[in-house]
């Protein structure tokens, strides 16, 4: 009997937890994107889980203009990237701004890759009429860093 209580008692624990955390997050979520509607999708690199939360501004939910990377560690919200308007940041700097004379820029789509613990992203302008490859970033050091192909080499 002691055993069937013990177990019901850390079921109800775990799903309280649970519970709490997701409450953190949605409130932590509700107040980045000022209670406007966004999507979340969970992601996983080889040594740890992480989401990604990004606005909708079509109706496919493929493009977004402000996103966050994070992942909850200790029961704390751990920023990890963050996209706002044509802007990357990691939890420290500015990682990338993309600038396009005569274009103006409409959003961004973003792919993970498990592989090599990287994120690739897409720059769209004008409607979504024009688009460039954006950077790609490298989980390096405990932070996302913008990768660059040293072309010295070749």
């Amino acid at each position: 009997m002691k055993k069937i209580v013990c177990l019901i008692l850390g079921v109800f624990l775990s799903l309280s937890a649970m519970s709490a955390e997701d409450s953190m997050t949605k409130t932590f979520l509700d107040n980045f994107f000022c209670m406007e509607s966004y999507e979340l999708d969970s992601h996983h690199y080889s040594d740890f889980d992480f989401y990604c939360a990004r606005n909708t501004i079509d109706v496919s939910d493929t493009f977004f203009t402000k996103a966050i990377v994070f992942r909850i560690k200790d029961n704390t919200i751990e920023p990890l990237a963050y996209f706002l308007d044509n802007r990357i940041f990691n939890k420290n700097k500015l990682l990338f701004e993309g600038i396009i004379k005569s274009q103006k820029f409409y959003g961004w789509k973003i792919k993970f890759t498990d592989k090599n613990k990287s994120f690739s992203t897409t720059f769209f302008t004008n409607d979504s009429k024009n688009v460039t490859e954006g950077p790609i970033f490298m989980w390096k050091n405990n932070e996302f860093a913008r990768y660059v192909i040293d072309t010295s080499d070749y």
